[in-house]
This record gives structure tokens, C-alpha cells and sequence, in this order.
């Protein structure tokens, strides 16, 4: 897992790409439909094994462009391509370590589809980041308007929790990028849906 000074750095360089007036003329209308090539990991054909019915990929879809349907952005499954492949299965993931990254990065290589603005189903593809850090002092997910949280939530508590009393605002567990229960998700800020606009327009669009 990256540290919080990787993570600030990754923030630096998006500070200066980013060509704010584009993105503040062209965000105001945006709409972006992004096709979806998703790529399926499994060691084997069961359940046991990581298989998905593609009724689960399809559902998966349509949930995602609820969750996304203030945003901007909507989503349009290209294709799903089930990959047999027990490493990748196993030593693959987003959180994996050297040496096991190197699987990770050979995944990506041999699996990725389309251009840059073409969505492949890999970790935080809009340039957001979780509303939790490591500190309540810090910069947080670089949002102005998600507050401070120390943890992640877990479950859906009936009252939010204030790990960071010292600042404004009790912990956003009703958002996207926290951890609460999938019932307990419901929304993006407006800072954070104009942080994935400008990343769109900044990366994507002038990547193309």
C-alpha cells in the first residue's frame, strides 16, 4: 500500500497538470458516457474460485451509474473477459507487495483494452481517494468539503462518529469513498464530483 507522502506527491503532479479553466468551462456540461472493458480474475469455473455470473457484471453496471448519476459520468459494458489465471488470482491484487506486484503489473499490461479514456476495472480510477487518512491534520482525500475522518467506518452506524473533533464536520460515512456497509453508501460531495471532472478533463480527455 502507497504512504501518505506517495499519495501526496501523486497529488502534486495532478495540481499541475490540471488546466483549471478548461476544466471550469467544460465541467459545468459535462457528459461523458465511459466504456467499460471489465476483466474478470479467476483460478477456476466455481464460485469457490472467483467465478462471477455475468449477470453480476451486468447488475454491477447498472449500480454503478446509479451511484454516478450526479456526476457527469455514466458507464457502457464493452465486454467482460473471464481470465483463468491462479497467480494472477491469488498474488494480483491492489494491495499486493513487491514481489508480487510484478503479477500485478503483467495483469494490467496483457489485460488493459481501449485508451485513456477507456475504463478498465482498476482501484480509484477517478482520482479519488478515501475520506479517512492517517492523520486529522493533514490533507485528507485533497477534498474541501468531505471532513476529516481517522478511521474508516464499519457498518452503518446510526449516529456518525467524530474521529477528528478538533475539525468541522462528524465522519462522511454516508460516502462513496469511505467503507461503511453497501446500504449505508449514497453519496459523492460537490467537491468531489468536480475533483473527478477535472481529473477526467486533465487525464483522460487530453490523453486521448
Amino acid at each position: 500500500m502507497r504512504s501518505y507522502e506517495q499519495v501526496k506527491i501523486d497529488e502534486a503532479s495532478f495540481q499541475e497538470k490540471k488546466n483549471l479553466s478548461k476544466a471550469k468551462q467544460s465541467a459545468l456540461n459535462l457528459n461523458v458516457v465511459i466504456p467499460v472493458h471489465w476483466h474478470a480474475i479467476q483460478s477456476g469455473d466455481s464460485l469457490a474460485e472467483g467465478h462471477i455470473p455475468e449477470s453480476q457484471v451486468i447488475d454491477s453496471i447498472k449500480v454503478l451509474n446509479e451511484d454516478y448519476a450526479t456526476t457527469g459520468f455514466s458507464f457502457k459494458l464493452e465486454s467482460a473477459n473471464y481470465v483463468t489465471n491462479a497467480t494472477w488470482f491469488e498474488a494480483a491484487g491492489p494491495d499486493t507487495d513487491y514481489p508480487e506486484r510484478v503479477y500485478q503489473t503483467e495483469m494490467k499490461g496483457k489485460l488493459h483494452q481501449g485508451n485513456a479514456t477507456t475504463l478498465n476495472i482498476y482501484c480509484h480510477w477517478m482520482n479519488l481517494y478515501h475520506t479517512f487518512s492517517e492523520s486529522c491534520d493533514d490533507d485528507g482525500d485533497f477534498v474541501d468539503d468531505t471532513p476529516a475522518q481517522l478511521n474508516s467506518t464499519k457498518g452503518c452506524p446510526t449516529v456518525a462518529p467524530d474521529s477528528c473533533p478538533g475539525r468541522p464536520g462528524r465522519d462522511p460515512i454516508h460516502n462513496y469513498m469511505d467503507y461503511s456497509s453497501d446500504i449505508c453508501l449514497t453519496e459523492f460531495t460537490r467537491g468531489q464530483i468536480r475533483r473527478m471532472q477535472e481529473s477526467f478533463i486533465s487525464f483522460r480527455i487530453d490523453s486521448a
